[in-house]
């Protein structure tokens, strides 16, 4: 059986395919947590990072900042940022680091280019969050990539320009909050995260189907249910191992894991490192 790659990564350089292009975009897959990013910056150029599936915490001048699944980060121009202590997390994103002299040019006219600029340097917050069809768009874009057909070069132009359009309008065209059951849900895991959880109980809450919960589940929160509850358990483990006497097989069972070998296992796969190192270095701090 053939080894699953740590990080799947896609990158294109629209340069190479017309000088006028002055931007790039990279799709990411982290199977596994990965050592942290370290702290970097764009040259007059703004990065936007789509989350389509897990989480990630970025800094920016020493501030954290939380992006999950459905949403977008935006860095600034020559503005210096990174992951800070916070490993590169299981996830799947995109993101587009654009130059700002191309921004100036790409819509129909200057005036409207700049509008656009302008829109883009003033989002607030930093994270927001997204329609999911932002995924089609991105993998229609890095398609015309590496097309050679007649048009691509247009396809291009205007695929960008629709996704810039959708982040700046992303403010005023909110995605819905969560629905009551939804929420409902989401208490439920809380309170009984020492306790096993099954999709057929949630899905009952929530009174749906397991399967259009499922499908439910995934729209509303970003995350699959049983990928949902295990970073939960690892949120709450990571409290025990800092805050608590308890052993690592004690944390393991308390939060409803059959052996401290798959806890450690599961820990690791969010973490990139392991509890008892994750202590250490806790206890270091």
């Amino acid at each position: 059986m053939p080894m699953r790659l740590a990080t799947k990564r896609t990158v294109i350089d629209y340069t190479s395919i017309d000088p006028f292009f002055n931007f790039q975009l990279g799709k990411v897959c982290h199977n596994a947590a990965n050592t942290p990013l370290e702290e970097h910056v764009h040259p007059n150029a703004l990065e936007l990072t789509y989350f389509v599936r897990g989480e990630q915490v970025y800094t920016v001048h020493a501030t954290p900042y939380t992006v999950k699944s459905g949403e977008v980060f935006l860095t600034l121009p020559n503005e210096r940022h990174s992951s800070g202590h916070y490993p590169k997390d299981k996830s799947q994103f995109y993101y587009l680091i654009i130059d700002q002299a191309f921004l100036r040019q790409l819509l129909f006219n200057e005036s409207e280019s700049l509008t656009l600029l302008n829109a883009l340097m003033h989002i607030e917050p930093r994270s927001f969050k997204v329609n999911t069809s932002l995924t089609a768009d991105f993998e229609a874009l890095l398609a015309c990539g590496l097309d050679s057909s007649p048009y691509h070069k247009t396809s291009i132009s205007l695929l960008l320009s629709h996704i810039l359009l959708q982040l700046v309008q992303a403010k005023t065209h909110c995605s819905p909050h969560p629905a009551v059951p939804m929420q409902e849900v989401l208490e439920y895991i809380q309170h009984h995260l020492e306790e096993p959880i099954s999709l057929s109980q949630l899905a009952r809450i929530a009174n749906l189907s397991e399967g259009r919960f499922k499908t439910k589940f995934k729209h509303y929160v970003g995350t699959p249910p049983r990928e949902y509850i295990l970073r939960e358990k690892v949120k709450q483990a990571k409290a025990l191992l800092e805050n608590s006497d308890l052993t690592i097989t004690q944390i393991s069972y308390h939060l409803g894991f059959s052996s401290s070998q798959y806890f450690s296992t599961v820990f690791k796969r969010f973490t990139s490192t392991s509890p008892l190192d994750y202590r250490h270095q806790h206890v270091m701090d």
